[in-house]
Parts: C-alpha cells; structure tokens; sequence
C-alpha cells in the first residue's frame, strides 16, 4: 500500500493519482509528467459517493499488482480539513447484531434515533412485503 496524492478529479469514482514513490514529487526533476499519470479507480461502500478534491493524501494498491491499475483504498485524514471526509452515502446497512456505543451520532443524528429509524425500516419492509403477497394473489385470482 502507498500514500499518494490526488491530482485531478476524473469523475465521481475516479481521480487522477501522483505517486511519490513511483512518480517522484511533481517539481523534482525525472517526476513523471501529469498527462502519464494514472487514473485510479475508488473503492468505496455500495450506495457512497466519496467527495476528494484535489490535494487530498490516499491511500492505493495496485489491481492484479499492476502498477498501471491504482486503486484508492482510503484517504488520509488532515486535522481541520473535512473535505476528504465529505461522504454522501444514498442507502446503507448494518446487521441487526450491531452495537452503538452510547456516543455514537451521523451527523446530528443521536443513538436513539438511529435505533427508531431501524423500527421505521422493519415496518417499511413489512409493509412491503404484505403488498407483494397481495398484489401477488390478485394476479392469481385473474388467471
């Protein structure tokens, strides 16, 4: 694994990454130009959209261990900036055996919260589930 830097933004998962190691600093001399750099896919959670920006510090591996196949696999964290910890996630889940410590928040939402949008998914996805089998025997009727 090897720390690098983000050099341009390609698209939402996606960047354009400088490695040190292999690519030197950007004003040393024998560093590989930006244009020969290569595009690193993002790994990141199903539903997420990470949000980089230029200058954040990641971390990649290499696809296959090919050095033309960067992959970032996580990002730096630099104190008083929040940029690189800016995620949008569209849906995420956990299993029911998860326990929060009494602390715990996202965002401004508390513990118990989180615990009463669990309820709210459960009735959800029954109400979802009656709706099928019902929809499923009106089907069945018309046959």
């Amino acid at each position: 694994m090897y720390r690098a830097i983000i050099q341009s933004i390609d698209s939402n998962y996606q960047v354009t990454v400088r490695i040190p190691f292999y690519d030197y600093a950007e004003d040393s001399l024998g560093s590989t130009t930006n244009s020969k750099l290569y595009k690193a896919s993002i790994c990141t959670m199903p539903g997420c959209k990470p949000a980089y920006v230029v200058g954040d510090i990641v971390y990649v591996d290499f696809e296959n261990n090919d050095l033309s196949k960067p992959v970032v696999l996580g990002v730096l964290y630099r104190e008083g900036s929040l940029s690189s910890l800016d995620i949008s996630c569209q849906s995420m889940t956990s299993e029911i055996s998860t326990t929060l410590s009494s602390d715990t928040t996202i965002g401004n939402i508390t513990k118990d919260e989180i615990k009463s949008l669990s309820r709210v998914s459960d009735n959800i996805q029954y109400q979802i589930a009656t709706l099928q089998e019902m929809l499923k025997q009106l089907m069945d009727s018309e046959e």
